[in-house]
């Protein structure tokens, strides 16, 4: 607990100083790139009263997370105490659980995803929303089939939404900080720029039906298929040999890598510790589902309205 609450100081104090110091380079004019004041530039937004609810319920949401925050940095007992210990999953099992990822991936990006593109009449970000929906249940089935059923076992309780909310509000400000810094870095050092393509999709797509099927995709099946196999499968693994701090910064910085955003780097590391974080507490993988539901489901929420509103 000591070493979580330690690295936890060190993270909020490296975001602060890191986020203040880059925007001090960039204001000082030494690049013509983007300034923390330019990121949250708003003004061109329409007044709206769906605007205002949401930045009402934005601004809340991040009161509450600065409160969390320093509440698990500075709490000198385990937020959820309890007699649980962490699931113990065979490295054969581990190996069984990727090769069948790695053969159902190939499978559907170089098989069914062309099938789909070929013989289906669909606009393509319904093609693209499908195609992911077979690859996420299909990963999820894997898992569910492969890892042992103290992982996979889902509980909805609620307690543990007490502390997935607590989780989900504690990342926004620390995943504010991180997207500052990953936005000015990136135009810094002129690499190139990739977002989400589900955040691509929701802003472009007028379909209705591929709206719909893509919140379903980001706010339900992402997070669990993929809470299943980064904390639940690979998290687990590690932590049986090794401490907190390692597994924590290795599945959080394979999690970052494996979306291929460069927009979103380290926003992603960060919330990957946090959902480390909320399963090293709880012993539930159901915890971290809920927290990255609900970080998926706000984001897709304001993308939503605000486009609406414009």
């Amino acid at each position: 607990m000591r070493k979580t609450t330690f690295f936890l100081v060190i993270l909020l104090t490296w975001l602060s100083v890191m986020a203040f110091y880059t925007n001090q380079i960039l204001l000082s004019g030494s690049r013509p790139i983007k300034t923390i004041r330019e990121i949250t530039d708003i003004s061109a937004l329409p007044v709206t009263p769906q605007l205002i609810a949401l930045a009402s319920v934005t601004w809340l949401f991040l009161i509450l997370g600065i409160i969390n925050l320093f509440s698990i940095i500075f709490s000198k007992k385990e937020i959820y105490p309890n007699n649980k210990t962490s699931p113990v999953i065979p490295q054969k099992t581990v190996l069984k659980i990727l090769f069948m990822l790695i053969f159902y991936f190939l499978l559907v990006t170089f098989g069914i995803s062309k099938i789909i593109n070929t013989k289906l009449i669909v606009e393509p970000n319904t093609a693209s929303a499908i195609a992911n929906a077979i690859l996420l249940i299909g990963s999820a089935g894997i898992l569910l089939q492969f890892a042992p059923r103290e992982i996979t076992r889902i509980n909805f309780t609620l307690n543990n939404f007490k502390l997935a909310f607590k989780t989900f509000t504690a990342i926004l400000p620390a995943c504010l900080l991180a997207k500052i810094i990953n936005i000015n870095l990136i135009h810094f050092f002129n690499i190139p720029e990739t977002v989400n393509p589900a955040i691509k999709i929701l802003n472009t797509t007028t379909d209705i039906k591929t709206v719909i099927l893509l919140f379903l995709l980001v706010s339900v099946l992402a997070p669990i298929t993929e809470e299943i196999f980064f904390r639940g499968t690979l998290f687990s693994a590690l932590r049986i040999k090794r401490n907190f701090m390692i597994s924590a910064i290795s599945t959080a910085l394979l999690f970052s890598l494996m979306h291929e955003i460069s927009a979103d780097i380290l926003p992603l590391f960060f919330i990957g510790m946090f959902l480390a974080w909320s399963y090293e507490h709880s012993k539930e993988i159901s915890v971290p589902i809920m927290v990255h539901a609900l970080f998926n489901g706000w984001i897709s929420i304001m993308l939503l309205l605000i486009k609406a509103s414009l």
